[in-house]
């Protein structure tokens, strides 16, 4: 598999995919709700349009104005394993219907204007997003969308091709001996004080970064999505580091080296899977069935559903603050991290340069070793931790509009906010609405006076603080009986489960599409020893005995969490 480069959503064209991957596809959990999703006619489409940028822009609206956290009972290492979960499951090709919208009804873009030549062959998703026009039918998006993840949830994001891949000319992401990843090294920090090395080394913090070419913004890894923000790009180095103290453990036993390495990979799978089923998917979705109900119709591919609605909840979860580590937290020298820094101490950020420090020619060539993640404070909730948010309908305003993350072009400035991407996405993919979805689940749907809370204000939504508006309860119906599916699901969340997890339909939808992929693949660590594996048979164990069995045990077995 070749490395990914992707933004969020689809880019590129199917049939420009590599060929490798273009079985690989998509899928409708339930097919029957987006073919009559597809069939509504253009005036419908045209009202469900607007009434999607007046939500969109009341989120953001609210985004702009809400200050305050909204802190969960979950630990923030959820949000971001969630997001290399994400990662690792879809990372789609293609914009269905694109080629004809360009070629055939550019005219039905609302503004023309707002298009340039080079925005249409380098962001057709984007322009894609501008138009109300949908692809023809629901069977065209499926066909128009591939996978480049030719086995999702199997640490393709991680491995890619492996060792052979880079012999043939692949990205150096492996050491010479094809066994283990190859590390950099921190960049040093004059004004870092002797107290803060002190600090560091004693919860065992490791001089480690993910290889960097920061003159150009690339992070050499199999999926550079994974190097969008520090702690995402961490998260993905720590699991680095976990297969290669595996590969120290498995070396003595195995003839070869391709050997040490495959049996490596597997084992690593089958703990990082362990992680989802039983930490991960139990603290999102515990009220999820523990077994799928059969509802995805071509074993391996990923529901629309899934990706396109129900697995778009982190992006509430994200906080405007991180106690991130000894000098970047409440009451550290510099005070908590904010999500914009984050976001620039990346290779795509040059590594937290300003660009008007002149005297600074060219970025750092690592990570700063002032920015080695504490992973103490993500895995628990207290004074110098920083839970997760909410899951609700609100979106910190860094997040909804992170500056840099679209291109500076004539694109439709509301498509910068996350809200806008979201909810256009929903729509173009023919997602049916959350009642409906709820319906065919047989899940008791939300009501429209619980619905309609969220715009008053109840709670912590304080009318005209943060809730969503009271303008848009009056005179619009269809925001109440079909309510767009990710929205749904947030409000859900916030309804049923307090913000603490999702609410029932999308943890069901959740639920069935993890547990699905795993059994659909034989690989897994479901069919491991005869469908047998637990952690406790593996040869990885922690220096008291204990098996390597949550995100936690896997963050100490790395050598990041003290």
């Amino acid at each position: 598999m070749s490395n990914i480069n992707l933004d969020h959503g689809t880019v590129g064209f199917a049939e420009d995919a590599p060929h490798a991957v273009t079985t690989s596809k998509y899928c409708y959990m339930l097919p029957h709700l987006a073919r009559a999703e597809a069939v509504r006619g253009e005036e419908k489409d045209r009202a469900s349009f607007a009434m999607l940028n007046s939500l969109a822009a009341a989120m953001d609206h609210v985004a702009s104005a809400f200050e305050t956290a909204r802190p969960s009972r979950l630990p923030a290492i959820y949000t971001y394993f969630g997001q290399f979960l994400n990662h690792d499951i879809s990372a789609p090709a293609g914009t269905p219907g694109f080629r004809s919208l360009t070629k055939m009804s550019i005219d039905k873009i609302e503004d023309r204007a707002l298009i340039e030549p080079s925005v249409i062959e380098n962001n057709p998703d984007l322009v894609a997003l501008m138009s109300v026009q949908r692809a023809p039918s629901s069977e065209l998006v499926v066909k128009s969308l591939i996978n480049l993840h030719p086995l999702p949830m199997q640490l393709n994001s991680l491995y890619g091709g492996g060792p052979a891949e880079q012999r043939a000319g692949g990205k150096p992401i492996y050491a010479a001996d094809g066994m283990k990843f190859a590390l950099a090294r921190v960049s040093p920090v004059e004004n870092m004080t002797d107290a803060e090395r002190r600090s560091f080394a004693a919860r065992g913090a490791l001089p480690f970064d993910l290889q960097r070419d920061t003159k150009n913004g690339i992070t050499f890894i199999a999926d550079r999505r994974n190097d969008e923000n520090l702690i995402l790009s961490q998260l993905h180095l720590a699991l680095m580091l976990f297969h290669n103290r595996v590969v120290d453990v498995l070396r003595p036993r195995c003839a070869t080296p391709e050997q040490t390495f495959a049996a490596a990979r597997d084992l690593v799978r089958w703990h990082y899977q362990w992680c989802i089923l039983k930490d991960y998917l139990p603290k999102i979705a515990p009220h999820a069935p523990s077994a799928p109900k059969g509802f995805l119709i071509e074993p391996g591919k990923v529901p629309l559903e899934f990706t396109s609605a129900a697995f778009r909840f982190g992006h509430s979860m994200v906080s405007k603050r991180y106690n991130y580590n000894e000098i970047f937290s409440t009451g550290g020298r510099e005070g908590p991290a904010t999500l914009t820094q984050l976001f620039n101490f990346t290779s795509p950020g040059g590594m937290g340069m300003d660009p008007l420090d002149f005297p600074r020619t060219v970025p750092p060539e690592q990570l700063p070793e002032t920015w080695v993640i504490d992973w103490r404070r993500f895995i628990a909730v207290g004074p110098q931790a920083t839970a997760a948010d909410k899951i609700d309908p609100v979106i910190s305003a860094e997040m909804s509009s992170l500056p840099g993350r679209i291109p500076d072009m004539k694109v439709d400035a509301g498509l910068k906010a996350i809200a806008y991407r979201n909810l256009r996405r929903g729509y173009h993919r023919f997602i049916a609405s959350g009642q409906e979805l709820a319906k065919a689940l047989g899940i008791p749907r939300l009501e429209k006076t619980e619905l309609q809370s969220i715009f008053m204000g109840d709670g912590d939504y304080r009318p005209g603080i943060s809730g969503l508006g009271p303008e848009l309860v009056a005179d619009n119906s269809e925001l109440f009986e079909r309510t767009p599916a990710w929205f749904y699901f947030l409000c859900e969340a916030r309804l049923r489960s307090d913000g603490q997890a999702l609410g029932p339909t999308a943890g069901a939808i959740v639920a069935e599409t993890l547990l699905g992929l795993l059994l659909a693949d034989r690989s897994s660590m479901l069919h491991a020893e005869h469908g047998e594996w637990t952690p406790s048979a593996s040869p990885l164990k922690l220096a008291n005995g204990a098996p390597i069995d949550d995100i936690a045990n896997m963050l100490k077995y790395a050598g990041v969490l003290a």
